[in-house]
């Protein structure tokens, strides 16, 4: 059985209304692991916290004001990664509009700091990081072997490795290393090309939804929360998938712990999520590119497997909005998530070749990433048929690289002190 569940038990405020929002919901679904993906899809809503009877929770007026009184305690934190796009701003207003605080709302921008966007970000009160001072706080050289990185532009010059999932990284590790804050914050984090976010009934509402859980069930140790829409199929997620029931059946251990909880929780690659607690965060691999929402789903599968942790996936009544993937973008996504899943399946050691089991990553160490990252080093050529009568095209991707877990990365020592002492000071009393 999955120890990852959708729970139900609710309350809208004294014993009295406790019981009365807890039978508003459906019973907990405790449904075996290998429940498969159609007949998932067939009982989306009730595998889906949320929904009592067709009743979307956050309308309910007396658990709506429970979960703004909690979104403006200061245990929550919303962060977003952005790279000069301008619809950012209007999802930053509404951050700081839900949790009251610009200073609980941290940007950490891709892009140059004198970047218009990130210019009027600051202006909002909200925090802004930029990626390129975060970087100090690992030597290059060791970083860049690490993730076995030579990849180089055209004049020679080694690239720097970017994306969202490398944002993220030096988020939490800024957070780790050098903020330091409250052990139980809640952190949410949001994409910024959200088309449809706020706070009125219409609007795409992912701060309220995710806190949904963490309100309505205090003494239940949540690990984790998820947005999620039902019916629909991130298609690279779902090329995921597949590439775990291959491994399984070909008898690879913790393939089929892995493809059981993602064929379980529906998950989607919607950009929206909780973490239950800094522990969560800090020890967790991440992934630099297409891959890190992948990596965390893993991760969770084997704190669920060993009783660790526990999640919750929040259904929406309102569509997430967003630039939609082209084509391509899709064809590239597959390409990646399907060689992360094969490189973790050799066990670092194993001789070459050798399928062994997935990749514990919560036991990964120093060596294991420098070994599952030489498998990722090399570039990927294929050849893409365009849509309707466009012509083929040869497109190249840079594979992900896995980097360790943050408290792996400072028990083996490659935080530079010396930056994280700046960095400390420079932030002066702030929290």
């Amino acid at each position: 059985m999955s120890t990852f569940k959708s729970h139900s038990n609710a309350a809208a405020g004294g014993d009295a209304a406790r019981s009365s929002a807890a039978d508003m919901l459906s019973e907990s679904v405790n449904r075996q692991a290998t429940v498969n993906i159609d007949q998932a899809q067939e009982s989306m809503k009730e595998s889906f916290y949320n929904f009592a009877n067709e009743q979307d929770l956050i309308l309910d007026g007396a658990i709506r004001s429970r979960i703004d009184q909690a979104l403006k305690s200061g245990r929550y934190r919303a962060i977003m990664p952005m790279y000069r796009d301008m619809a950012a701003v209007h999802t930053v207003k509404y951050m700081i509009e839900a949790l009251g605080n610009p200073r609980n709302v941290t940007i950490v921008n891709g892009g140059s700091p004198e970047d218009e966007v990130a210019k009027v970000v600051s202006s909002l009160g909200a925090e802004v990081l930029s990626v390129g001072d975060l970087r100090a706080m690992i030597p290059t050289e060791a970083f860049y072997e690490l993730l076995n990185w030579n990849e180089k532009d055209k004049t020679g010059k080694v690239k720097i490795p970017v994306g969202k999932g490398m944002s993220i990284f030096w988020l939490h590790l800024y957070d780790e290393v050098v903020r330091q804050g409250r052990k139980d914050t809640i952190t949410i984090q949001i994409d910024s090309d959200i088309t449809n976010v706020g706070m009125a009934a219409d609007k795409y509402n992912p701060l309220y939804y995710l806190a949904l859980p963490f309100v309505l069930d205090p003494d239940k140790k949540y690990a984790h929360a998820k947005v999620s829409s039902p019916g629909r199929n991130n298609e690279s997620m779902m090329a995921t998938r597949n590439a775990l029931g291959a491994l399984e059946d070909a008898g690879v251990a913790l393939a089929g712990t892995y493809a059981r909880f993602s064929q379980r929780l529906k998950w989607m690659l919607t950009g929206e999520f909780a973490y239950g607690n800094r522990g969560v965060i800090r020890n967790m691999p991440h992934s630099s590119g297409y891959g890190a929402e992948t990596i965390m789903a893993l991760h969770l599968a084997l704190l669920a497997a060993k009783g660790k942790g526990d999640t919750a996936q929040v259904a929406t009544r309102i569509p997430r909005l967003d630039a939609p993937n082209t084509y391509i973008k899709e064809y590239v996504m597959y390409d990646q998530l399907s060689y992360l899943m094969f490189a973790l399946t050799i066990k670092p050691g194993a001789r070459p070749g050798a399928l062994k089991t997935m990749a514990q990553l919560d036991k990964l160490r120093i060596a294991d990433v420098k070994e599952i990252n030489s498998r990722m080093a090399r570039r990927e050529y294929f050849t893409v048929i365009g849509e309707d009568a466009g012509p083929c095209q040869v497109v190249s991707t840079v594979n992900d690289r896995i980097i360790p877990s943050i408290a792996e990365l400072v028990r083996a020592k490659y935080i530079d002190e010396a930056v994280v002492d700046r960095l400390k000071s420079q932030r002066g009393g702030k929290k």
